[in-house]
């Protein structure tokens, strides 16, 4: 039992291993009540899961209904929906305006026809007049709503405010109240403010005190929701490469595939706290490796200092079968690296088409399978199309072990000669003992058999 029991752990662990082989599905979970356009994030084990070429996952992804039928599609970049608040002002209705012991009260209405707000956030006056302090006081249902003090001090400084911060459900009516801020104390400070000239400070303090306030038009500002789209946070695929550390050029090399996944950018996840090293990026050409970006990495963790960088960028996006990452060591030792030592940074990329209800859906590869297409008005529905229904990937409908968005380990995919004999020596090794168990069990059963007759 024993030797079954571990027999049965190795299969178990080859079974696990993400092959691209044909017919690899992931389902989607979520229906629509009605037709419409939806979207499903393309996970890097699709890119995996095809045939590696430049162009495979364009030529090789399918969209499929739950009898196997394929589905038009278009890809597009990711974007998310983002909410954000901006300030609008509206003009009020003046109904009237009312001066009686020393202050002026105004009457205002919200324009009718327009759409109410939910709240307002400030009321702004204006006014032609000049070198003026006033208290502001805003009423609605005889419950005070705000309080604030407007002044224009141009005259002397720079200053000039006519703004009342006023946050409060909306009302349709407002009650502006306008009373000088202790007449006699302002003109006494404007009156000390007055350089000496034509004008004389006493005719600027009768002017200041006697004047009567003026109103052209009361505003109020309210919250308005803006939503926009913006490109989507980009995919963090984990790589299993393993460092190797060449003495002789001093850097330490890590070789991997990343499955012509749009890379944006390469993170390393280095254990060291103190560190500075520079990270060239290279892809293959011409039977050797090409330099694409270079930066350097490097961590700081100091008393009173700590800063931490370990992402290298890409000068737009790389798409490419093996990439391979060189950290220049110099003459320090090796850096010590995570369990998973690289992370790529890939551009999000939707698969949109339109969902009918009632129907399940899977996204699949499928090598050499026709694809349908979209007419050129339905195209243009879907990339226009802003808010969408959003499928998620579930797991694999077929034999695969992956779920929806775990990704394949890089060590042993890469067509690098010694990861594939590694691969395949370990596959051989299972079938091997496979076959020794049976041969073992079929050998034992005759001779328990001689002992039960015996």
């Amino acid at each position: 039992m024993k030797k079954a029991g571990s027999s049965a752990a190795l299969l178990a662990v080859v079974a696990a291993l993400p092959v691209a082989a044909d017919g690899m599905r992931i389902g989607l979970s979520g229906e629509v009540d009605e037709e419409q356009a939806v979207a499903a994030e393309v996970s890097p084990s699709l890119y995996y899961g095809t045939s590696h070429g430049p162009d495979a996952l364009a030529a090789e992804l399918r969209v499929v209904d739950g009898s196997g039928n394929a589905v038009p599609y278009v890809v597009r970049p990711a974007a998310r929906r983002v909410v954000s608040e901006r300030e609008v002002w509206r003009r009020l209705d003046v109904v009237s305006a009312v001066e009686t012991n020393g202050e002026l009260v105004v009457e205002a209405e919200w324009p009718d026809g327009e759409r109410a707000p939910t709240r307002f956030i400030s009321l702004k006056v204006s006014t032609r007049l000049a070198d003026f302090e006033q208290r502001v006081a805003v009423f609605a249902d005889g419950v005070q709503l705000a309080e604030g003090e407007i002044c224009d001090r141009r005259k002397f400084a720079d200053v000039r405010n006519d703004v009342v911060p006023m946050d409060a459900h909306f009302r349709r009516r407002l009650q502006v109240v306008f009373s000088s801020p202790v007449a006699e104390v302002a003109a006494r400070d404007y009156e000390r403010m007055v350089v000496q000239g034509a004008e004389s400070g006493t005719a600027t303090r009768r002017g200041f005190t006697e004047r009567a306030f003026r109103v052209d038009a009361l505003s109020v500002s309210f919250p308005e929701e803006v939503v926009s789209y913006e490109p989507a946070p980009p995919l963090e695929v984990c790589m299993a490469a393993e460092p190797r550390h060449d003495g002789k050029a001093k850097k330490t090399v890590f070789e991997f595939d990343a499955a012509h996944m749009p890379v944006t950018a390469v993170s390393l996840d280095v254990k060291d706290r103190n560190f500075s090293r520079t990270v060239k990026v290279l892809k293959r050409a011409n039977g050797g490796w090409r330099e694409v970006a270079s930066g350097r990495i490097g961590s700081i963790d100091l008393p009173g200092e700590k800063a931490r960088n370990l992402s290298v960028p890409l000068q737009g996006e790389l798409s490419e079968g093996l990439l391979r990452v060189e950290v220049e060591d110099m003459d320090n030792p090796p850096l010590q690296y995570g369990e998973r030592p690289l992370k790529l940074l890939a551009r999000a990329c939707d698969v949109v088409f339109l969902a009918k209800p009632g129907v399940k859906y899977a996204l699949a590869v499928e090598k050499g399978a026709e694809r349908p297409q979209y007419d050129s008005q339905v195209l243009d529905y879907l990339l226009k199309t802003r808010t969408l229904r959003r499928m998620e990937c579930a797991a694999f409908d077929g034999d695969g072990a992956l779920g929806g968005k775990t990704v394949p380990t890089a060590s042993w995919m890469s067509v690098n000669p010694v990861a594939v004999a590694s691969a395949v020596a370990f596959i051989v090794l299972v079938a091997l003992s496979v076959r020794l168990f049976r041969s073992s069990v079929k050998d034992e059963g005759p001779r328990r058999n001689d002992k039960e007759v015996r």
